[in-house]
């Protein structure tokens, strides 16, 4: 199984912030959110390959995980998929970048949460025991309970937990998307050379 950590998003929507640092590396509980990713990407030593992909400052992203490889003497390896040329969007990179024949984890790097960081193995167990049951899964949205303020994108999903449909940005679902995923070998038939998100 891989690993993508969507990280070449501009941060608009963080005005200044973002300007002259990239949005995956600002720091929260002490450390950039990138590195939070990838200490726990590569600690749960459940994935073949780890990939980033880079688009806004992508130097400063490229050089700070230079950075990273060279603190860690236990053979961490990001892999880069550039997209300096332009933003492919989630299916975007998942259709060029991705390995058709593996299972991908893919997690936005922006999204923030200690206690997923430290489940990582367990939701990939389940994602695995999903697989094996034979349920005809392609992917799972890892979610939690919807804000009322509808800052989130939901999903109402039906009650064997199939997702019937997703809003972006509205509190009428059942659940919002975690902003972390996997899917299967299977999720590429579905993908197309123009698609984006």
């Amino acid at each position: 199984m891989n690993a993508i950590v969507m990280a070449a998003g501009n941060g608009t929507r963080l005005g200044t912030a973002t300007r002259h640092r990239p949005k995956c590396l600002l720091h929260v509980g002490g450390k950039p959110m990138l590195e939070w990713w990838l200490d726990s990407l590569f600690g749960c030593r459940c994935f073949s390959m780890v990939s980033v992909n880079l688009h806004h400052l992508a130097d400063a992203v490229e050089e700070w995980l230079a950075s990273y490889e060279g603190r860690h003497q236990d053979g961490r390896e990001v892999a880069r998929i550039d997209e300096r040329t332009g933003l492919l969007g989630t299916a975007g990179t998942l259709y060029w970048h991705g390995e058709p024949t593996e299972d991908v984890f893919i997690a936005y790097a922006d999204t923030f949460s200690v206690r997923a960081f430290e489940e990582i193995p367990l939701f990939v167990e389940e994602w695995k025991r999903l697989r094996e049951t034979g349920a005809g899964a392609v992917a799972a949205l890892l979610t939690f309970d919807p804000p009322q303020d509808g800052s989130s994108g939901t999903l109402t999903v039906d009650r064997d937990g199939w997702v019937t449909s997703f809003a972006e940005k509205d509190s009428a679902g059942d659940r919002a998307w975690a902003g972390m995923m996997f899917a299967g070998p299977e999720i590429y038939s579905y993908l197309w050379k123009a698609d984006r998100d």
